[in-house]
């Protein structure tokens, strides 16, 4: 029987692993910022080369990581393919790619049918061994059924964020809080960016000097608290104590271990292991290699997130390879707004209802009925709903009803 510890981690990130971590990686700053390039580039084609890809499909959402791998791989003829999401411009850039490169066997896949949207949450929500409700699972769920008719083993673009500190709503306020303390070194970072070639064109949003001054009174064991769906009072509410969110040190390099060691991996690394149990596909990428992760590791902050251009050290790699409306285009996440699922208005209200209203349902045995129904009842609260209904969801899959 689940915990009412993991449910709290469940509600509070989504899913429900402690938080934990190694001791921090050390900055090695006796390389300069071209000789981290200069070994990003080594390091990364390195590994394309070591992966083998015979009768592979490729995934190319038309963003920095997927876009690369294709360029290496533009003049073997492969098996490209990219999922279209309702609302996002993914696959309007790499249709764009695709016909620049001259893909021959590029197609689009069709994403999730809204209207079969209860009939897949059941279905993926019987994978997991503990609940999860990490955006983009379900989406990630939805492709990989459709790409096993092509191929069993996809290579995908996925894995460069958190060693490159490509997150942008993850890093900013660390760094900034970083800077406050004088733990990034601004004007190295400023001078790096002002002779860089390619930044991130969020850049701007993503490094506010006056926002940095006004959260100075934050720690860093605040902003990974921030992550959560439901604040601590709102998972007290409803029964539950909510989970302690206490770093060993209150420094950069223990809240970003903190992201390499337990945040990412369960937002992002752990679904691959069941996709591939589950379904048969297995996931492959350059950027999980191991020299690959720890020459980023090592690397000073300031050369990652510089200026708020996450990724610089490859984007200046990246150099020409890439077409300037690949490398400057806005970054979107692989999913939409959670707003899109609820577009379905009878939809959401018939699930809500199903698996939420009825005080007979499973989920009542860990969380206060009256505390969820104020949340039921939010519309302004649309992760938080999605939150609780995928948890009854899996509850009732597991447990029954």
């Amino acid at each position: 029987m689940i915990k009412k510890e993991e449910i709290a981690n469940y509600l509070k990130f989504g899913f429900t692993e402690d938080m934990w971590y190694n001791e921090p990686y050390e900055i090695d700053k006796t390389y300069g910022f071209e000789d981290y390039v200069e070994g990003y580039k080594v390091y990364y084609e390195k590994a394309m080369s070591n992966i083998d890809l015979y009768g592979a499909i490729c995934a190319l959402s038309g963003g920095l990581d997927s876009s690369l791998n294709i360029f290496y791989l533009k003049n073997t003829n492969p098996l490209v393919y990219s999922y279209i999401i309702e609302g996002n411009l993914d696959h309007i850039y790499a249709e764009k790619l695709a016909k620049e490169w001259n893909l021959e066997r590029f197609f689009l896949i069709e994403g999730v049918d809204v209207n079969n949207l209860e009939t897949l949450l059941i279905e993926m929500n019987k994978i997991w061994d503990k609940p999860r409700c990490v955006t983009g699972d379900l989406h990630t769920y939805d492709a990989y059924i459709k790409t096993r008719e092509y191929s069993k083993l996809l290579l995908s673009g996925v894995g460069s964020e958190p060693m490159s500190l490509g997150i942008g709503w993850m890093y900013s306020p660390m760094i900034e809080l970083a800077f406050i303390r004088g733990e990034y070194d601004i004007t190295h970072a400023k001078n790096i960016y002002e002779s860089s070639k390619y930044f991130d064109p969020m850049a701007m949003d993503q490094f506010d000097v006056n926002r940095a001054i006004k959260n100075r009174h934050l720690t860093y064991s605040d902003i990974i608290n921030s992550f959560g769906v439901f604040t601590s009072q709102e998972i007290h509410l409803m029964g539950i104590e909510p989970p302690e969110i206490k770093l060993k040190e209150e420094s950069l390099s223990h809240a970003l271990q903190a992201t390499y060691d337990w945040y990412n991996p369960n937002m992002i690394g752990k679904r691959y292991p069941m996709l591939k149990e589950n379904i048969g596909v297995t996931f492959v990428t350059p950027y999980s290699d191991d020299k690959l992760r720890e020459w980023c590791f090592q690397m000073p902050y300031e050369y990652r997130f510089c200026m708020g251009s996450e990724r610089h050290v490859m984007r200046q790699f990246i150099d020409n390879k890439l077409p300037d409306y690949i490398v400057n285009r806005p970054k979107e996440p692989f999913q939409p707004r959670i707003d899109w699922w609820f577009e379905n208005a009878k939809l959401i209200d018939y699930l809500m209802e199903k698996y939420l209203m009825d005080r007979g349902r499973s989920i009542f045995e860990w969380l206060n009925y009256d505390a969820v129904q104020k949340f039921v009842m939010d519309k302004n609260e649309p992760y938080k709903r999605w939150t609780l209904l995928n948890l009854s969801i899996w509850i009732g899959e597991k447990y029954g009803y």
